[in-house]
Parts: structure tokens; sequence; C-alpha cells
């Protein structure tokens, strides 16, 4: 296991042959995309996203937009989650979307 991230009810491993998620999936939060060398993983309380050779993916709960990744990413060096909120730092610098509490 090269990372573990902890969510609402679940928890999720980068392991050796991609990620692997258990725990609870009311919002199907342990049906993880494919994904090609994984390299880093982050758990917001209903949503997961991982950055891989494909870019950021992100599933589970998206009732605030949390999933929804936004196409004019590019070089994404590290990524972190909230309840939910998704936020990365690309080439660009910060980048967020979801719902934020006041």
């Amino acid at each position: 296991t090269q990372q573990i991230t902890i969510g609402g009810d679940h928890i999720c491993a980068l392991v050796e042959n991609g990620v692997r998620c258990w725990g609870d999936d009311k919002d199907e939060q342990k049906k993880v995309p494919s994904l090609t060398h994984s390299r880093q993983i982050a758990s917001g309380d209903w949503h997961k996203c991982a950055l891989s050779d494909e870019g950021l993916q992100c599933w589970g709960d998206n009732e605030y937009g949390q999933c929804d990744v936004p196409a004019n990413l590019s070089d994404v060096r590290a990524l972190a989650l909230g309840e939910s909120s998704t936020c990365v730092i690309d080439q660009e610098g910060l980048k967020c979307w979801g719902e934020f509490p006041s």
C-alpha cells in the first residue's frame, strides 16, 4: 500500500495495481473508475478523487458538483477534498469546485 485515505464511512488505498475502496457504498464511492498508474488519492466525506495517467478523476457523491472535474486542468500537482468540495493545484495555481461553507 502506497497511500490511504478515509472518508465518511469508507476507506480507499493506493496499491500497486490501482485503487481499492471498501466500507459504505451508498454513493458508489467504492466504484473506482478505470485508472492507470495512479499517483495520488484523496477523500471528501462521500467522494473520492485520484490522479493518474488519465488525469484527475472523481467518483461518489456529486450533489454539489464536487466530482465535475474542469476540462481546463493542466499538470495537476496536488489535490485536497473537503466535505463537498474538491481543490487542486495545477500549473496555473489553485482551483476549487463544489460547495464551500459560508
